[in-house]
């Protein structure tokens, strides 16, 4: 399972999710359903989970090098703040327009990052 969660496709999968689902929320505006604003979520916390496991699984087979932990941390960063600013959108009635553009700029660069983080990040031999 772990090694199926973290293969690239599992990863595109998540991403395509993501963006879809959020693509939906964009053009719904605040009539959203639950299931839509869950999967967005849901899809989220799948890559987030895919990137720590494939790290997690090249760190034990030889260790990262300190610029791949440091792009790590980096999509991390982004990741955690696109969350953020996910969860202000949908739980204010009238979030502030830095929110909403961050929001919208957020995901382009969570993509940017994880890619370029998967790159650095080499598949698990085992």
């Amino acid at each position: 399972m772990m090694n199926h969660l973290s293969s690239t496709p599992a990863l595109i999968v998540a991403a395509l999710v993501i963006a879809a689902s959020g693509a939906a929320l964009a053009l719904t505006g605040p009539q959203y359903g639950t299931l839509l604003i869950n999967t967005h979520k849901l899809g989220m916390a799948v890559l987030i989970l895919a990137v720590v496991l494939r790290a997690r699984a090249a760190h034990q087979d030889g260790g990262l090098p300190s610029q791949t932990w440091t792009m790590l941390a980096v999509a991390g960063a982004v990741a955690l703040l696109t969350v953020v600013t996910g969860g202000l959108v949908s739980g204010l009635n009238d979030p502030p327009g830095a929110i909403l553009w961050a929001h919208r700029l957020l995901p382009v660069a969570v993509l940017g990052t994880t890619v370029g983080t998967l790159a650095l990040v080499p598949t698990a031999v085992r």
